[in-house]
């Protein structure tokens, strides 16, 4: 039967798919965290995106989203990429690089575990 729910991309594509200056860039960031693929960036470009869309409408004042606030703060804190009593305009200064070292394979590589980023991916 399939499943009961709609599988959706986790990721956009970025407007100017084949502009060399953005590929020369991503790929430096895949190199340097051993991502598979562009996909695997994209994904965290948007997850980003997504989450400092939040916090924008959080500085801008936006109505019924009191609780909003706390979850944001928290799970940023939960995930490592945030002190304690971090700032909302703190949180905007997040960037890709920031997420993309929270992963395990990256953990790996820079404790020393594994001689190269892309066989941390194996421990």
């Amino acid at each position: 039967m399939g499943a009961p729910r709609r599988n959706r991309k986790k990721y956009d594509r970025p407007k100017d798919i084949h502009n060399l200056v953005r590929i020369e860039a991503d790929n430096a960031i895949i190199k340097e965290y051993g991502l598979k693929n562009m996909r695997e960036l994209w994904k965290v470009q948007s997850d980003l995106s997504g989450l400092r869309g939040n916090i924008r409408d959080l500085l801008a004042g936006a109505h019924g989203k009191e609780g909003v606030e706390k979850s944001i703060l928290d799970r940023l804190y939960n995930i490592g990429v945030a002190e304690k009593g971090s700032t909302l305009d703190r949180l905007l200064d997040i960037s890709e690089r920031d997420l993309l070292e929270r992963r395990l394979q990256s953990r790996v590589f820079r404790k020393g575990l594994s001689r190269s980023i892309k066989t941390g991916e194996a421990a």
